[in-house]
């Protein structure tokens, strides 16, 4: 019986454990912070305006924005992954950087990225949105688009 209560105790004590580090992980991306950058031309010449996203003060994720006809395309970037979230005739949502204006190499895309998540990510929003609501949905839905195993690259 008293092993019967032992096996049963580091059972919820394993359950609340990883319960706990899942909430922990998913928390760690509720705060971020943008920051806008007045010097850029280096990061992307087309650009028009540029902001870091920071989830952890070491991580910084560059995002630029060039204007477009329609709507503006906002191109984000870190050492270990890219992605474009721009508006389509559905809306607003989430691209792979296409070939021209890639840096990542497609192994490392699909390594890092999680393909359901862009897939799920193409439309955030029907309407036409500024560049504020842009930057919030994409610190929002950012992290969702990385894959379990990468996400520690959005916070180091």
């Amino acid at each position: 019986m008293k092993r019967i209560i032992q096996g049963i105790a580091i059972v919820v004590l394993a359950v609340v454990t990883l319960t706990a580090h899942a909430i922990s992980d998913e928390n760690a991306f509720e705060e971020y912070n943008i920051s806008q950058l007045e010097e850029f031309a280096d990061v992307d010449a087309k650009a028009t305006k540029a902001w870091v996203l920071s989830y952890a003060e070491e991580c910084p994720i560059v995002i630029t924005m060039q204007q477009g006809k329609r709507c503006n395309t906002y191109m984000v970037r870190s050492d270990h992954f890219e992605v474009t979230y721009e508006c389509s005739k559905k809306g607003f949502g989430a691209r792979h950087v296409n070939l021209l204006n890639r840096n990542a190499s497609e192994e490392v895309i699909n390594k890092v990225f999680n393909r359901s998540a862009l897939s799920n990510q193409r439309v955030l929003t029907p309407s036409k949105i500024d560049d504020d609501k842009a930057l919030k949905l994409i610190a929002a839905y950012l992290p969702e688009l990385v894959n379990p195993d990468y996400k520690h690259h959005l916070l180091n």
